[in-house]
């Protein structure tokens, strides 16, 4: 009965033992959707790096649920041996495998995912784009990808925001040109984001930049401003 076989596969992912690993393998084909989607679920939670080649195969299940399900588990597991399905999941037909896919990367931190997060950025579900940014400033870069700098410039204000703080924390100048312009957005949040990370990043153009806004209408931008002068001098 497909209620018990799911059943069985809830209480082994509650036991928690990676000793259950290879008994939820040989159910990761079972012909019921909710069984599968159980499995991978519980193999997520046991959290054994032997499981990511079981995983891998459920993420090009034919269930919606149970490849999401496939790429949340993954990222649970955090190996770089998945670094490869995920970064193919990214292109994935449903919009939240390709989220949970890309959630994946960045909780595996893996710089060989930046191509798949750099196109995710331009992906057509806004979820997905700013899950991307998080995921690419997770990556802990050495300087700023030119797609997370193009991503200051992307329609959805929340993906705006998570860029510029993306970019601050990278410290790289050569997001300051594309930052500035943000500094005179409409979004307060979007606005002190980039003023925080000019801030951040320091040097002239950046400097220059932030006097501007010495005299700005909002007093926590007003405050940002000055205490990053103060740091800056």
């Amino acid at each position: 009965v497909t209620a018990v076989r799911a059943k069985i596969a809830w209480a082994l992912g509650e036991i928690d033992d990676p000793r259950a690993v290879e008994a939820l393998g040989a159910a990761i084909r079972d012909g019921a959707a909710e069984v599968r989607q159980q499995v991978v679920w519980a193999l997520g939670e046991i959290g054994s790096p032997s499981a990511v080649p079981m995983l891998i195969t459920a993420l090009r299940d034919s269930d919606t649920e149970t490849r999401k399900q496939a790429a949340w588990a993954l990222g649970e597991i955090d190996s770089a041996d998945a670094v490869g399905a995920l970064s193919a999941a990214t292109k994935d037909a449903d919009a939240d495998v390709r989220e949970q896919a890309v959630w994946a990367l960045g909780e595996i931190e893996d710089v060989a995912a930046l191509p798949a997060l750099t196109a995710a950025l331009g992906d057509a579900e806004v979820e997905v784009r700013r899950q991307a940014v998080e995921a690419i400033g997770s990556l802990e870069l050495r300087s700023a990808p030119p797609g997370l700098i193009a991503a200051l410039r992307d329609r959805d204000p929340e993906v705006q925001q998570a860029a510029a703080e993306a970019l601050g924390s990278l410290e790289d100048a050569a997001a300051v040109p594309a930052l500035i312009p943000l500094t005179r957005s409409d979004n307060t949040d979007v606005k002190r984001a980039a003023v925080q990370a000019l801030a951040d990043i320091g040097g002239e153009a950046a400097i220059e930049a932030i006097v501007v806004l010495l005299k700005d209408q909002d007093p926590e931008i007003r405050k940002i401003a000055a205490e990053a002068l103060g740091k800056n001098r």
